[in-house]
C-alpha cells in the first residue's frame, strides 16, 4: 500500500517547513534588520513624522530586550508599515 510512505513523506515536509522547524532569530539577523529599518525611517520621517516616531517608539522598546523570534517579527512588521 503506498498512502503510508507518501503520507511519512508529506508529515515530515510539513514538519520541516514548518516555523517551528526554522532556525530561531539571531542577533545578526535582528541587528541587519533593525538597520534596514532605521534606514526606511528617513525617509518615512519626510512623508509622515506622526507614524515615523509611533514607529521608532516600538522599535526602541524591543532595544532592551533579548533577541527572539518576536524581536524579528516586531522588526518586520514595523518594517513594512514605514515602507507604505
Amino acid at each position: 500500500m503506498m498512502i503510508r510512505p507518501t503520507l511519512a513523506v508529506l508529515l515530515l515536509a510539513g514538519l520541516a517547513f514548518s516555523p517551528m522547524a526554522q532556525a530561531a532569530c539571531t542577533d545578526p539577523q535582528a541587528e541587519a534588520k533593525m538597520t534596514e529599518l532605521s534606514n526606511a525611517l528617513g525617509p518615512l520621517a519626510m512623508r509622515n513624522p506622526t507614524e515615523a516616531q509611533k514607529i521608532t517608539e516600538e522599535m526602541m522598546s524591543a532595544l532592551g530586550a533579548p533577541t527572539s523570534d518576536a524581536t524579528c517579527t516586531l522588526y518586520d512588521r514595523l518594517l513594512v508599515r514605514a515602507k507604505r
